[in-house]
């Protein structure tokens, strides 16, 4: 390994308490890290650490700290890394064949082996305030309400026998979300976009959702692809299959929190890139989709790229499917509690690979889904799902299905 690394951090998540990695008394997390050299194929380690060695937001209620916050690992933040002199442990979460290794940090001495790199932060940040800027000038799609059918040979060769009004497939990608939305305008969108270079035989591939539009959709148009929020497992991959599909634009929203150099990578393909600060509706036929902004939320979090993402609604006459990303429970509650959808058939996409912070038993009561998938990978390091999770969507009625419970790369769901 190389003993001198600039890394930027771009998730912390907690070690859950089933986890042979709880800390007890003592709470740890996980750092995720990118190496700030790589943008589409990013090269990941993480570091396993205490809860004294995290900067204080709040998402996870911790105590202010007191020392300098250099020594503090927040989103964003990037540093010098000495690999070599670490407390470094085989990572048996790796699908990599040459393996690798995670660090454990569990005192200050070691944190003095990662030094805070400024000039990184800023160049980063300097580039993606530069996109921004530049984003605002790609237009609004927008659609007719006109009743529209999909061709009876595309449902007979899809061996279904009555009109959906749109059809939804979540990809088995592992431990990240990739999720099609098929219309029948000849219409694709697809919700975040991840694939991984080492996966599980039964994963979908990159190669294989390419090949999938080209042999079974040649004749449909992608008009978005929509960037829930910017962590890797969501973005790693948008930028390549939007060049490599014919994407008319990447939608995203203005993250309160700094990027890396895999979320810079998403963003890069400014001539279709398009923010959005509003609340947007668009009418497909029967289908109402709504993409709601983090910054129009009462809810608000800082240094968290889960709480500054786009939650994605659609709903018809009969159902409701709500693609939450990885947002928190407070801003879903938020979004679908104050809407009149009782009676529908409610379709939900656990938010944050079925994590305890976009959970709440309040929110699933009164949300009360029918059907839960959870988009998620084994091995995780993370624990997810949590199993408080699965119980309480069970104990609330809920049908679960999972992306790696499956063995098949895609879970077809057809809403009428």
């Amino acid at each position: 390994m190389k003993k001198n690394n600039t890394w930027i951090v771009d998730d912390i998540q907690p070690v859950p308490f089933h986890s042979g990695f709880w800390g007890g008394s003592n709470k740890r997390y996980w750092v995720s890290l990118i190496n700030a050299t790589y943008a589409v194929d990013a090269q990941v380690r993480h570091i396993l650490t205490d809860e004294e060695m995290i900067l204080a937001t709040d998402d996870y209620n911790l105590s202010d700290r007191t020392k300098d916050n250099e020594l503090h690992f927040a989103q964003g933040n990037a540093y010098d890394i000495e690999w070599d002199k670490l407390n470094l442990k085989r990572d048996y979460f790796s699908l990599a064949p040459e393996g690798d290794y995670y660090a454990d940090i569990s005192d200050w001495e070691e944190m003095m082996h990662l030094v805070r790199n400024h000039q990184i932060e800023e160049r980063v940040d300097s580039k993606f305030r530069a996109i921004h800027e530049e984003s605002d000038n790609v237009r609004q799609l927008k659609h007719s309400s006109d009743e529209i059918e999909f061709p009876m040979e595309f449902l007979n060769n899809l061996g279904l026998k009555c009109q959906p009004l749109f059809l939804m497939k979540v990809f088995n990608v592992g431990q990240g979300d990739t999720i099609m939305l098929i219309f029948p305008d000849m219409s694709i969108w697809l919700v975040d976009a991840f694939f991984e270079k080492h996966r599980e035989k039964h994963q979908m591939s990159y190669d294989d959702l390419v090949d999938l539009i080209d042999e079974k959709y040649s004749d449909f148009r992608v008009e978005r692809v929509i960037i829930s929020h910017l962590h890797r497992d969501h973005c790693l991959s948008v930028n390549q299959l939007a060049r490599d599909i014919g994407a008319e634009s990447i939608i995203y929203t203005f993250p309160n929190t700094k990027l890396t150099k895999t979320a810079l990578g998403a963003l890069s393909n400014t001539r279709i890139l398009r923010k959005i600060d509003d609340i947007e509706s668009v009418q497909k036929g029967s289908t109402k989709i709504t993409l709601t902004p983090a910054c129009k939320l009462q809810y608000k979090r800082k240094n968290d790229h889960n709480a500054n993402g786009i939650i994605v609604e659609l709903e018809t006459n009969n159902s409701h499917v709500l693609l939450s990303g990885d947002s928190p429970w407070q801003q879903l509650k938020e979004v679908v509690l104050s809407k009149n959808i009782s009676g529908k058939h409610k379709c939900y996409k656990v938010s944050h690979h079925g994590s305890i912070t976009g959970y709440d038993h309040n929110f699933i009561n009164g949300y009360a889904p029918h059907l839960a998938v959870i988009s998620f990978g084994i091995p995780n390091r993370y624990g997810h799902p949590d199993r408080r999770v699965l119980c309480g969507l069970s104990h609330n009625g809920a049908f679960l299905s999972g992306t790696a419970i499956l063995r098949k790369k895609y879970l077809p769901i057809p809403i009428f």
